[in-house]
């Protein structure tokens, strides 16, 4: 039990750092995969979002790529 407990710790350790990391990415403009109903969106919908994103910021600042 004890082993499992320590494993439930790291994965927990491992999730907050992702979403860290995450939400510094999102506010530097990367659009959310979460649509009506809290459902993710396909990867293929997710991936469009992200081309018009890396698009219309390209556009406006002469640099093509995706957020940072």
């Amino acid at each position: 039990m004890l082993n499992l407990e320590k494993r439930c710790q790291s994965i927990q350790v491992d999730i907050d750092s992702f979403m860290t990391k995450y939400g510094i990415l999102r506010e530097k403009g990367l659009p959310s995969p979460m649509v009506i109903n809290d459902k993710l969106v396909t990867q293929e919908d997710y991936i469009e979002r992200l081309k018009k994103l890396a698009a219309s910021q390209a556009s406006t600042s002469g640099v093509k790529s995706l957020p940072t």
